[in-house]
């Protein structure tokens, strides 16, 4: 017996689509970082999840880093310099820099998946 598919919409993307880097937020973290390497002012750049997304990092500019291909395969490849860029943005950020709205929502530190209130929260963790 087939069931009818809910006529409700999700309440969150699916897992792949909140690791998926927008245009905007690529657009935002080239405003906020640059458009060269984050190290070493290289360019080309690719963008890198300093969270992967394998281990739950988000797809928010806080996130994500401009980095040319030597850096980015290095970030991959060197345990040392991947806990080095995370350690780089959590000072920066907070521990919840690679955590979206959905997440904070569902560890309860907003009242809701509102983006105003995920970035009202992310400004506090800044500041400390």
């Amino acid at each position: 017996m087939l069931f009818p598919k809910p006529n409700h919409k999700r309440r969150k993307p699916k897992r792949g689509q909140r690791g998926r880097i927008t245009k905007t937020d690529y657009q935002q973290a080239l405003d906020w970082y640059g458009d060269s390497c984050t190290i070493c002012n290289n360019k080309p750049i690719e963008m890198h999840h300093v969270v992967f997304r394998s281990q739950g990092g988000r797809n928010g500019y806080r996130n994500l880093m401009p980095l040319c291909n030597a850096c980015h395969t290095k970030a991959h490849v060197d345990r040392e310099f991947a806990d080095e860029l995370r350690e780089m943005r959590q000072e920066a950020y907070g521990d919840h820099f690679f955590h979206d709205m959905h997440d904070l929502y569902e560890m309860r530190l907003i009242q809701e998946r509102d983006e105003r209130l995920y970035e009202e929260f992310m400004r506090k963790q800044e500041i400390k």
